[in-house]
């Protein structure tokens, strides 16, 4: 009979969370022995799938937590994110699996910041803090990894575990009674065009006006063009914050009608309801183009050098920069007739629905060669 394969998984952030959670549910339904260790962030978005970890940990207790949980479980691998602060459960997993010298896979979840993930500020080590493996999207997030130092054999591409969910939120997005059902949670109806703006704390993480721009930027410009075409389109503006640091200042007036600022809700409801889908470099604007979504990428006065978004990094759309062009994207992409056929998915996404499954793989592949050792 086959020995129950055991794996510790965790992430602090809803973006570990996110790639986690589908892997998560495909190993248990195989049979491995699955312990799940989150943060505030994560377990928000575990709870919205109707998950429970094994264990929640804030930032100070996480060190800790991980390390006794390790002890006690004697995992045959690790899993988890690779983002966030480095005294979070993702890089506590990762130091610790250098420590005992366990197989340690970790998933990346978007398309930026690629090099510092790996930096251990610590030891001042470029790659002091390099998983065994790095579960990769893609080909073109590959070339931009190796290009910033991160050894390529520790890097394989699976595609984005998220992938593998977006069939279930196409389904959703399909059903009308599903629809009116997320809809009515908002207090919207189904003849309203919905406009969903991820935001995204750029200042916390980047010098001033480090990609020519910051999130106040973005905001004011967005928020300018929505009142102006919101009466003309009849449209709702929902405001979807930022999981780990508010963005909306109060030096930015928001819109007094049609305006919906969320915290809590849930990224695949929106998902399912929103007809145009805004950001400045969020990793939604892929789902959406993956799921056919219109999209507005929203970088004003962007330093193409810098550009933190992977839509327009490779070509596949056009950054908007300018109250003009903002407003015209609004009213063509509302008054479209059928507004999915605006979108084709970028032909670079690994959006087959295995995945996880290919990541499952890569996990018995670690834990094979450790055995071989």
């Amino acid at each position: 009979m086959r020995r129950q394969i055991r794996i510790f998984a965790g992430s602090s952030e809803a973006g570990g969370a996110e790639c986690l959670h589908p892997v998560i549910l495909r190993l248990r339904q195989n049979h491995y022995h699955v312990y799940v260790i989150a943060g505030d962030n994560a377990n928000h978005v575990f709870q919205n799938r109707g998950f429970s970890p094994d264990k929640k940990a804030n930032h100070t207790e996480c060190a800790q937590l991980t390390r006794e949980v390790i002890d006690q479980f004697k995992p045959d691998a690790i899993l988890s994110g690779i983002l966030g602060s480095k005294d979070n459960i993702d890089y506590s997993l990762i130091r610790l699996a250098h420590e005992r010298q366990i197989p340690v896979l970790s998933i990346l979840d978007s398309w930026m910041n690629y090099g510092d993930r790996v930096f251990d500020p610590v030891t001042g080590k470029r790659n002091g803090l390099l998983p065994t493996r790095i579960a990769v999207m893609d080909a073109f997030a590959l070339k931009e990894m190796t290009a910033e130092g991160i050894p390529p054999e520790a890097c394989v591409i699976t595609g984005h575990p998220k992938f593998d969910t977006l069939q279930a939120v196409l389904d959703r997005r399909q059903n009308s009674v599903e629809k009116k059902s997320v809809l009515s949670r908002f207090d919207l109806s189904s003849d309203q065009p919905i406009i969903v703006f991820y935001s995204q704390p750029l200042s916390k993480y980047y010098p001033s006006k480090y990609f020519g721009y910051d999130e106040q930027d973005a905001i004011d410009l967005l928020f300018t063009a929505f009142e102006r075409i919101h009466k003309a389109v009849s449209a709702t503006l929902i405001f979807k914050e930022h999981p780990r640091y508010p963005s909306l200042s109060g030096t930015v007036k928001a819109p007094q009608h049609n305006f919906i600022y969320e915290t809590a809700a849930d990224s695949d409801d929106l998902l399912v309801i929103a007809d145009v889908i805004v950001s400045m470099s969020s990793t939604m604007l892929v789902f959406a183009a993956a799921l056919g979504i219109p999209i507005i990428n929203l970088q004003p006065n962007l330093r193409r050098d810098r550009d933190p978004n992977i839509m327009t990094r490779s070509g596949y759309c056009n950054p908007v920069t300018s109250l003009e062009v903002l407003c015209q994207e609004f009213h063509r992409l509302l008054f479209a007739a059928d507004s999915s056929s605006l979108s084709q998915v970028p032909s670079w996404l690994n959006a087959d629905g295995k995945v996880s499954e290919r990541i499952e793989n890569l996990l018995n592949n670690l834990i094979g060669e450790r055995d071989l050792l």
